[in-house]
C-alpha cells in the first residue's frame, strides 16, 4: 500500500449509511445536474472545531449504480476513449484481483471493509493517492465537481447527483500540500441526501477564562481582574479519530505566566478538575488508569494513557482550574507589558500535542491562550480659583486612601493596600509608584514632588507617571472605588468626602476595547472635585484629575481695622474740645 503523503492535519471521514435528515436551507449549495436527484451534505463536526468553511472540496465518482428498489447494480465509469475509471486501481492482486469484474470488485470492498473502520479510511485514502499521486500536478481523473466553500459556512451540498459512489476530498492547501478531509459516500436511492459529519483527526483545543463567578456561562477569551483576584479557566477539547493508528499520543500542557499561581481554596481538594462525556453520558476516569497529571505551582501537564484503547473517538474533554494573580512588583511573564500597552498582561496558554501520521508517529501542537489583564489608573493633583474655576497648576504634597464601595456608594472595610515601587525618569530623579496589593505595607498615596522637572503650570494629560502632582497606580481592575483625601497641600482646602468613580469594561476578541467610567463630578462645600475622567481607546488605562480650591485669609488685628478706631477717636475728642470751649464763651457773655 503506497504512503500517504503529509497526513499531519488529515480529517478523515467515512459515511456508508443512508440518510433521512431533510437538506439545511442555509447550507451551501454546489449544483451538479439539476435532472439527477440526489446530494451528498458534508457537515462540520459535532464535536471539535473542524470545519467545512473556507475549504476547497473536490467530489469524484467512482462507480454508476442502477436500482429497481430493491437490488442495486453497480458499473464502471468509462472515460472518452472507453477506459474503464478505477478499474486499475481495484484489480490488482492485493486487491479484487487481477481483470475482476465490478462485480467482483463489489464483492471485495463488502468482504473487507466494515463502516466507519480504519481499513476503509486506508482504502479511502490510497483511492485519493490514485487520483492525485502528485500534489505538485492536477489529478489524474478530473472531479466532477469542485466547491470553494465560502468561510463561516457550517456545511456544504453537492445538489443534483445521480446514484453512484462518491469520494469527497479537501483539497485545501494547510501549511503545505496537506488533505484534510476525505471521505466515500453511497447514494443507492433516488431523492436521497447522504450527510457526511466530520470527524476531527486533527484535535483543536480551546481556552476561556470567566468573568465573574464560574457557575456563570459567561465564558470569554480574556477578562479584567485586580491583583490578589482569583479567576477560573476552562479547556475543552476532544479525542480525534486515531482509528488509522496503531498508537496515539494526546496531552495538554498549561503554563501559568509569571504572576499567577494555582490557587485552591481547600488543602484537600485538587488543583484541576477532569471531567468527559461520551454522546452527552459522563465517563468515570481514574488517575493512573486514564491519565496522569503532574501539577505545580505554575501549571499541569496531563497526559491521557493508552489512548486506542481507553478514550473512544469524539469523547469531549473539560478542564477547569483557577489561579490567583499576584503582585510581583506590577511586572508580568512579558516584562515590557506594562511599557507596551499600560498596564499588566498576563497571557494563560495551554498547548496540546498529539500524533499527527499514523506511519511516521510524529507530533504536530495546537494551543490556546485566555488573558488576564489589570489596569492602570492615573490621578494628577490640580489647583482651583477662590472661586472654584479651573486652574491647570499641579499641586505636589496631596495624600489619599483608596476604598472599595458597595452598591450604595459606602465604603467596604478598610483603605486597600499597595506596594511602594521606585521609578527611575529619564533625568536621573525618580517617583513612586504605587502597586495594588493585599498584602501591601502602606494605604497612603503621596503625589509626585519632583521627576520630571517639568513646569507645574503646564497640563500634562494622561502622561502617566513622573510629573509633579502624578499618583501612579497599577493592578486594579473593574469595579467602584471611593478616593480619600487625607492630607490637602499646603494652602489648599481638603476634601470632606469621598470622591466615587466606577469603572467598567468591554472585551471583543481577547483585548480590552473600551473603559467606562462613572463619577460624580460637582465641586464638594470644602472645595476640590474630581474632573475629566478619560480613556484611551484599546488601552489598559485611564486618568482623572482631583482639584483643591485654595484657603482664604482673615483679617489681621493691625489692620485697617486699627486705623479706623484711632481716626474716629480724634474726631470726637475735637468734637467735644469745640463744644465745650465754645459752652465757656456763652458763660462769660
Amino acid at each position: 500500500m503506497k504512503m500517504i503523503k503529509k497526513l499531519s492535519a488529515v480529517i478523515v471521514c467515512i459515511a456508508m449509511l443512508f440518510s433521512m435528515v431533510a437538506i439545511s436551507a442555509s447550507a451551501y449549495t454546489v449544483t451538479v445536474d439539476q435532472n439527477e436527484s440526489c446530494s451528498i451534505k458534508i457537515m462540520d463536526a459535532q464535536t471539535s472545531n473542524s470545519t467545512v468553511g473556507g475549504k476547497e472540496l473536490r467530489l469524484f465518482k467512482i462507480f454508476d449504480a442502477e436500482t429497481d428498489g430493491v437490488n442495486i447494480i453497480y458499473k464502471w465509469i468509462e472515460d472518452g476513449s472507453g477506459n474503464k475509471l478505477f478499474a486499475d486501481f481495484f484489480c490488482t492482486a492485493e486487491r479484487a484481483g487481477e481483470d475482476a469484474t465490478i462485480e467482483q470488485v463489489v464483492d471485495y470492498i463488502n468482504n473487507n471493509y466494515e463502516d466507519h473502520s480504519s481499513e476503509l479510511s486506508e482504502l479511502t485514502a490510497d483511492l485519493h493517492e490514485y487520483i492525485h499521486p502528485d500534489e505538485n500536478q492536477p489529478p489524474v481523473i478530473q472531479p466532477t465537481k469542485v466547491a470553494e466553500v465560502p468561510v463561516g459556512e457550517t456545511s456544504v451540498i453537492f445538489n443534483g447527483l445521480s446514484l453512484g459512489y462518491y469520494m469527497v476530498y479537501d483539497a485545501t492547501v494547510i501549511g503545505q500540500e496537506d488533505p484534510a478531509v476525505r471521505a466515500t459516500a453511497i447514494l443507492t436511492t433516488p431523492n436521497t441526501t447522504k450527510e457526511i459529519i466530520l470527524k476531527a483527526d486533527r484535535p483543536t483545543i480551546d481556552k476561556k477564562v470567566n468573568n465573574g463567578d464560574a457557575t456563570t456561562e459567561d465564558w470569554k477569551l480574556a477578562t479584567v481582574s485586580s491583583i490578589g483576584d482569583v479567576e477560573t479557566f476552562k479547556i475543552t477539547t476532544s479525542i480525534p479519530d486515531h482509528s488509522r493508528y496503531s498508537s496515539y499520543v494526546f496531552k495538554i500542557k498549561d503554563e501559568l505566566p509569571a504572576g499567577m499561581d494555582l490557587y485552591k481554596e481547600d488543602a484537600a481538594e485538587e488543583y484541576v478538575n477532569l471531567t468527559a462525556t461520551n454522546n452527552g453520558v459522563a465517563l468515570t476516569l481514574a488517575k493512573g488508569t486514564h491519565y496522569n497529571i503532574d501539577t505545580t505551582s505554575d501549571g499541569f501537564e496531563i497526559e491521557f494513557l493508552d489512548v486506542k484503547e481507553k478514550w473512544p473517538i469524539d469523547v469531549e474533554i473539560t478542564i477547569t482550574y483557577q489561579a490567583q494573580v499576584k503582585d510581583t512588583e506590577a511586572t508580568a511573564k512579558d516584562t515590557t507589558a506594562e511599557n507596551t500597552t499600560n498596564g499588566l498582561v498576563y497571557p494563560n496558554t495551554a498547548t496540546l500535542t498529539y500524533t499527527n501520521d499514523p506511519h511516521d508517529y510524529t507530533l504536530g501542537q495546537s494551543d490556546a491562550t485566555a488573558t488576564v489583564y489589570t489596569l492602570q489608573t492615573l490621578l494628577t493633583k490640580n489647583a482651583e480659583t477662590a472661586t472654584g474655576g479651573a486652574d491647570q497648576k499641579r499641586l505636589a504634597g496631596a495624600e489619599f486612601e483608596i476604598y472599595r464601595l458597595d452598591e450604595n456608594s459606602d465604603p467596604v472595610g478598610e483603605a486597600l493596600t499597595f506596594k511602594e515601587v521606585e521609578v527611575d525618569c529619564p533625568n536621573g530623579h525618580k517617583y513612586t509608584k504605587y502597586v495594588y496589593s493585599p498584602d501591601g505595607t502602606t494605604t497612603t498615596l503621596k503625589t509626585t514632588a519632583e521627576c520630571a522637572n517639568d513646569d507645574p503650570n503646564k497640563s500634562v494629560g494622561t502622561s502617566f507617571g513622573g510629573h509633579i502632582g502624578e499618583i501612579k497606580i497599577i493592578g486594579l481592575g473593574g469595579g467602584s472605588y471611593g478616593i480619600k483625601e487625607t492630607k490637602a497641600p499646603t494652602g489648599y482646602r481638603k476634601a470632606e468626602k469621598l470622591f466615587t468613580l466606577s469603572v467598567e469594561t468591554d472585551i471583543n476578541h481577547g483585548l480590552v476595547s473600551e473603559i467606562k467610567m462613572t463619577y460624580d463630578s460637582q465641586a464638594q462645600p470644602s472645595g476640590g472635585r474630581l474632573y475629566n475622567v478619560t480613556s484611551t481607546h484599546g488601552a489598559l488605562k485611564f486618568a482623572g484629575h482631583i482639584s483643591n480650591r485654595p484657603g482664604t485669609a482673615l483679617p489681621e488685628t493691625d489692620g485697617m481695622g486699627t486705623t479706623l478706631f484711632t481716626i474716629l477717636g480724634v474726631v470726637l475728642m475735637a468734637g467735644a474740645l469745640a463744644f465745650f470751649t465754645s459752652r465757656k464763651r456763652s458763660s462769660a457773655v
